[in-house]
């Protein structure tokens, strides 16, 4: 909005960074994809201006885990706000398409194996959070556009697995995601029309991955 259009344009000189302000309509893929390309660095983070930092030392554990060679994107863990109850650790390839395996979960217990705890390998991860080596994000040639809304995220994800990296999960960075806060709900028939559109493009271009999830069992460590 444009008192945080007028907060950013204040406060960005001092601290040292770009901002890219362009009024388009809704397309989550290009607006990523264009940040990219005004990245001067070796690292990439795309972060949604609904998610709420809650501790100190979580960027410096996304990017430790992004600089290992092997590793393609890292995501968080992600809880509704003021509350403990789970909203993203991780996406899981489902026959009924993607999901965040554990959503709506209380965050106060081990759930299979400890998938909520440790670091591990996942598939996917939400793009509300989701950091990379610059490098990596070329290579697969960044987010499709014509996924301008959902699947965008997982479709990138996909392809990083696919090019031979693994997909990360940190689950001790923690933030609160007020999900869709900005952008508003997808529960309009139109907006469930374009949702299923997109997730059945997603499977036309990863058809080997519609229910099958290679990284399920695959644990980095802790």
């Amino acid at each position: 909005n444009e008192e945080n259009k007028a907060y950013i344009e204040k406060i960005k000189d001092k601290l040292g960074f770009n901002y890219i302000y362009n009024p388009m309509e809704f397309n989550f893929s290009h607006m990523c994809n264009e940040g990219a390309s005004h990245g001067n660095y070796g690292m990439l983070l795309f972060l949604n201006d609904d998610c709420e930092i809650r501790h100190s030392d979580w960027l410096r554990r996304l990017t430790n885990q992004a600089l290992i060679l092997d590793t393609g994107a890292v995501g968080a863990k992600l809880h509704y706000p003021d509350s403990k109850i789970m909203q993203h650790c991780g996406i899981y390839s489902l026959q009924v398409g993607p999901a965040h395996k554990l959503q709506f979960k209380e965050d106060t217990c081990a759930y299979y194996d400890r998938r909520n705890l440790d670091v591990r390998n996942v598939i996917a991860a939400t793009g509300a959070c989701l950091m990379m080596r610059k490098e990596v994000f070329e290579e697969v040639g960044g987010f499709d556009e014509g996924l301008r809304v959902a699947f965008n995220d997982v479709d990138l994800c996909y392809k990083i697995y696919e090019a031979g990296y693994n997909n990360v999960i940190d689950n001790e960075v923690q933030l609160w995601h007020h999900e869709s806060l900005s952008r508003g709900s997808d529960d309009s028939p139109e907006k469930m029309k374009r949702h299923m559109g997109e997730r059945d493009g997603l499977y036309q271009r990863h058809k080997e991955l519609w229910n099958e999830d290679p990284a399920t069992s695959k644990i980095v460590g802790t």
